[in-house]
């Protein structure tokens, strides 16, 4: 696998007794493997259990109840066609019936519609005679009615030329009154436009300010600065009196003084000002009051102009609605003349017309008389007919409900017959099926016996290798106390570069996943087996290498995880340990020391005749006639790991 190691031999002695038992566990192993292969049964019953009694009671029922119904069923189909057959000649009297009625009724019916034509042709004469009267009536009172459209026309004419000299008039008068309803109009808006006071602010208050007030203010100033100086030389005197000039008492008593001053000025100032200010605002408001009642003045003399104004319009508008409405007066008393006249020549008109109606009437009345008798003639055949019709399909209807009771009764009986088949089938299956039920519970026994015993045959067979693995085991584990030689071999890193292989080919994976190729080294024709470098770095970067340019890759380190899982997976617990009874068959190996002491030993051997002996069938157990036999092996030294030097 392109791999290279480095190789130390250690080598230690061996007890001849220890080298006397290793030989016996393998001719022992060599006996064991000897044996031949030994068939269970060839009876399959002996691995299967076959169906019990009541299973096949079970089966037996299910094919006999199977076809259970079917007698009954076979009876209710013959019940079935017998019902049918009783009930065909009802029903073909009901047929029967049915059309002796229908010709009945179709010979009344043909009388029905002579009588009806019989009628109809009686009427028409007399229908055509009151058409005429119809017509001739309508044609003598034509000229009357078209007399009379003249007469409404002429009136019509006369009153549409005075109606539209009125309308003229009425137009004229509203033309007329229009001006001075404008005028009004103007007036009374301008009349009810709101009257508000005037705004007072600070502008229009300093219009009403006294002139002379700066003059005021200077002079007032000019007499309080004369006085606060003549203060201050009071106070300037009065500490060079007591000594104080220059020091802080005089200063601190002349500020005192101008502050003093200061603040008797600006009251004299405001009050000046504040008179001054109200006198101005007194007189804003005086002129504010006139100005508010002038233009209320104002309002309601536009207002008073506007309601002349509208008077004299509607004057006028009346003066021209009253000649407007004489004129159409006059146009409505020459057409009441005019419909006057057309209304008697169309009352004429409708008199003649009237009068040749009413003849027509008479006669079309006579008509309705005769067509009216001769309908009620047919009106009785169809009756006949109907009647002898009904009767007809009730004798039918009898027949066929009669057919159809002794049908439902036969239908009945069959159906009875067949839930009855159905009921015993049913039974008899469920029944059959309660006995495959128990007899399965019975056959789940028998094989479970028939596998504890396939069980043990099993067991007889694999412990003579079981035994035989137990004490390989043992000598194992003692020539590891006893003397080996050791040969370690130290895996080295070997050539694994993907560049340096050639025809590489996909053949396996490990057990964790790292995919193995078949392949060859350029230049050498055998193939090997192995891992590509590039692959391993990525999952084990510790086994990978670099030698020349190339990786390396030691296989040590890089499937040491796939033998862990490889190990695991298997079911097997590796690397020794203490070997027991209940361990036997796990697959121990790789050596580890076992403690081996002869009376534990003794120990168990006993406990594996207690548990083997009686399916061995011998007398006394294994235990009792075991021995160990001489080995044939050449087998000088055993192995087992050393320390390196």
């Amino acid at each position: 696998m392109g791999g290279k190691s480095s190789q130390s031999t250690q080598q230690i002695q061996i007890p001849p007794e220890v080298l006397a038992r290793y030989n016996a566990v393998n001719a022992r192993a060599e006996m064991v493997a000897e044996r031949p292969f030994q068939q269970y049964s060839t009876d399959p019953n002996a691995f299967v259990a076959p169906l019990t009694p009541t299973q096949q009671a079970g089966i037996a029922n299910t094919n006999y109840y199977a076809g259970t119904a079917q007698p009954y069923y076979a009876s209710a189909t013959r019940q079935l066609l017998g019902a049918q057959d009783t009930a065909m000649p009802f029903y073909g009297q009901a047929a029967q019936q049915v059309g002796q009625a229908q010709n009945v009724g179709n010979r009344l019916a043909g009388l029905s519609m002579e009588s009806l034509y019989g009628a109809q042709g009686a009427a028409a004469p007399l229908q055509g005679q009151a058409a005429t009267g119809f017509m001739s009536a309508l044609n003598q009172a034509q000229p009357f009615n078209v007399a009379a459209a003249g007469q409404y026309a002429q009136g019509l004419q006369q009153g549409r030329g005075l109606a539209g000299l009125a309308a003229a008039g009425t137009q004229q008068a509203l033309l007329g009154g229009q001006p001075f309803q404008q005028t009004a109009a103007q007036f009374m808006g301008a009349g009810a436009q709101a009257v508000n006071p005037g705004a007072l602010g600070a502008q229009q208050i300093n219009q009403y300010m006294s002139p002379y007030l700066a003059n005021v203010l200077q002079g007032t100033a000019a007499l309080q600065n004369q006085m606060n100086q003549q203060a201050q030389s009071a106070q300037l005197g009065n500490a060079i009196r007591q000594g104080a000039f220059g020091g802080d008492r005089a200063g601190i008593a002349a500020a005192n003084l101008a502050q003093q001053q200061q603040l008797a000025n600006s009251k004299i100032f405001a009050d000046i000002l504040n008179q001054s200010y109200g006198q101005a605002l007194s007189a804003a408001q005086q002129q504010q009051q006139l100005g508010l009642g002038a233009e209320q003045a104002n309002r309601a003399a536009l207002q008073n102009a506007a309601q002349q104004s509208l008077a004299i319009g509607q004057q006028g508008f009346g003066q021209g609605l009253s000649a407007a409405q004489q004129q159409a007066a006059l146009g409505q008393q020459l057409f009441g003349m005019g419909s006057s006249g057309g209304q008697n020549l169309a009352a004429l008109g409708q008199q003649i017309f009237g009068q040749g109606t009413g003849t027509a009437q008479q006669q079309a009345a006579l008509a309705q008389q005769l067509f009216n008798q001769g309908l009620g003639t047919s009106q009785q055949f169809a009756n006949l007919g109907q009647q002898q019709f009904g009767q007809g399909m009730t004798a039918a209807q009898q027949n066929a409900a009669l057919g159809a009771g002794l049908f439902g009764m036969g239908s009945q009986t069959a159906q009875g017959l067949a839930n009855l088949g159905l009921g015993a089938q049913s039974a008899g299956l469920q029944g059959a099926q309660a006995q495959m039920a128990a007899g399965q519970a019975q056959q789940q026994t028998q094989q479970a016996g028939l596998q504890a015993l396939y069980n043990q045959f099993l067991q007889q067979q694999s412990y003579p290798f079981q035994v035989a693995q137990f004490l390989a085991n043992i000598a194992m584990g003692t020539g590891a106390l006893s003397g080996s030689t050791t040969q370690t071999n130290q895996a080295m890193g070997g050539f694994s570069d993907k560049r340096l292989k050639e025809n590489v080919k996909p053949v396996g994976k490990t057990f964790d996943g790292q995919t193995i190729y078949s392949y060859n080294f350029k230049g050498d024709p055998q193939t090997e087996i192995g891992l590509i470098a590039q692959e391993v770095e990525k999952r084990h970067p510790e086994a990978v290498g670099l030698a020349g340019g190339y990786k390396t890759v030691r296989y040590d380190k890089a499937t040491e995880d796939a033998a862990d899982r490889g190990h695991f997976a298997a079911g097997g617990s590796a690397m020794g340990g203490g070997v027991m009874p209940m361990n036997a068959g796990e697959g121990y190996f790789d050596g580890g020391a076992v403690g081996y002491d002869p009376g534990i030993m003794q120990q168990i051997l006993a406990s594996y005749e207690r548990m083997y002996a009686p399916l061995q069938g011998a007398k006394g157990g294994l235990g009792a006639a075991s021995f160990v036999p001489e080995a044939g092996l050449p087998v000088g030294q055993l192995m087992t790991a050393g320390d390196l030097p």
